[in-house]
């Protein structure tokens, strides 16, 4: 990997693909709802460019702890049992004493993990000219990806819980956040180290 001023043209790139993969290709929304991928992107797309930084295979890892992240507390999928009209809960590998299914959050764990992350990343890089050893985001592309994924989580939230008018119990979204803080910490120790003496050396600006 190379240099640390943000490269535009991955960047892009991404920011459009991984919506598109993750809710469009799979068949979670229709070519009609395409606009709707205007305001998935800053979720979507900053989520995959901030987990693509820290090099294979700690990627898996921050797309794991991304896919709890988008299902727990921004959409509240893995605790509601009316989530768009439907009771996704209830079954065989319901727990009641969470208030989880076993099922649904590995599916849309590994989907979220797969589609939304893995697959867009592997995809842009496949095309970049930059590829796989090169950091796309500088260190203020950094920051600015960072802000506006905090932001684009918050907008997805809201609309969520606008449309379901449902929120977990404090308990259950502290659970899920430690579990998720673990998986960036797992995430973290493995990270290749010439990503961090890549960040400790830039100098470029952005």
């Amino acid at each position: 990997m190379r240099g640390s001023a943000t490269r535009w043209g991955p960047v892009l790139g991404l920011l459009v693909v991984a919506p598109f993969v993750g809710e469009f290709l799979l068949g979670n929304l229709t070519v009609s709802a395409l606009p709707l991928g205007l305001l998935l992107a800053p979720m979507y797309g900053c989520g995959a460019l901030l987990v693509r930084e820290v090099g294979w295979p700690s990627m898996v890892l921050l797309a794991a702890a991304y896919a709890l992240f988008e299902e727990g507390p921004v959409d509240q999928l893995l605790w509601n049992d009316s989530y768009a009209g439907q009771d996704l809960l209830h079954g065989p590998t319901y727990l009641p004493a969470v208030g989880m299914s076993v099922a649904l959050t590995q599916q849309v764990s590994s989907l979220h993990t797969i589609w939304s992350i893995c697959a867009p990343i592997m995809l842009v890089e496949a095309i970049a000219v930059e590829g796989r050893k090169t950091l796309w985001l500088g260190r203020i592309g950094l920051v600015v990806t960072s802000v506006v994924f905090v932001a684009g989580a918050a907008l997805v939230g809201y609309g969520n819980y606008s449309e379901e008018h449902f929120l977990a119990s404090p308990w259950q979204i502290g659970a899920i956040a430690l579990v998720i803080v673990v998986l960036v910490a797992a995430a973290l120790t493995v990270v290749p180290a010439r990503v961090w003496a890549i960040r400790r050396a830039a100098r470029e600006p952005d």
